[in-house]
């Protein structure tokens, strides 16, 4: 029994891991975006907003120091006891399936946070920004670690492993940051497959 606490607890605190280490780059690419942006000439951060985005990225984290043992604990619960599939040890089938899930359920929770209005209630933090940077990505509501979960819950019944869906979930923020940014223009091809900074910000633009 301890020893399965253990476990769990350690896969709580992957995810929130992850994205803590990456924390260095994050400001790093922040100070190198403003620098390039005043060199091109167009607007850098403002002290106000960008201080206010990442307060609202500080808050985040350290909710999830409290709620995160309680969001994947849900979701192990849900894996251990109702999956529907069970993989070999080693398969691969595990990841593939936590990536292609991993991105088409946060398609549907954030496309649902536009359209209802208690999940807009939390997602509109992220949209308050008058700026456009890379500290807009941080801009994100206590509330939508919490709201978010259920959406990511059924993919425990296709017998993703707890770890495996929330280095997936992990990758999915981290891929999330680069988005917001101006200094990034089009893709190519990429423009139709992929959500690229141009296609981001036409996203949040409210002209």
């Amino acid at each position: 029994m301890e020893e399965r606490l253990t476990r769990r607890d350690g896969e709580a605190m992957l995810l929130q891991a992850i994205v803590v280490l990456a924390i260095p780059a994050f400001f790093l690419a922040m100070a190198v975006e403003h620098l390039l942006a005043r060199r091109r000439g167009l607007p850098g951060y403002r002290l106000e907003d960008a201080i206010s985005s990442v307060g609202c990225g500080i808050a985040q984290q350290i909710s999830l120091v409290f709620l995160s043992g309680l969001l994947v604990g849900g979701y192990d619960v849900l894996h251990r006891h109702v999956q529907l599939v069970t993989f070999a040890p080693g398969s691969p089938w595990p990841w593939l399936i936590g990536f292609v899930a991993a991105d088409l359920v946060f398609y549907w929770w954030h496309r649902a946070s536009h359209e209802i209005g208690f999940l807009w209630a939390s997602h509109v933090v992220h949209h308050q920004s008058e700026e456009y940077n890379l500290s807009t990505a941080l801009r994100q509501a206590i509330a939508s670690s919490v709201n978010s979960a259920p959406f990511y819950y059924p993919v425990a019944l296709l017998g993703v492993p707890t770890a495996t869906y929330e280095v997936m979930i992990a990758g999915s923020a981290l891929y999330q940051f680069w988005l917001h940014t101006r200094l990034v223009g089009k893709l190519g091809p990429l423009e139709r497959v992929l959500n690229t900074p141009s296609n981001h910000r036409v996203h949040h633009a409210v002209n």
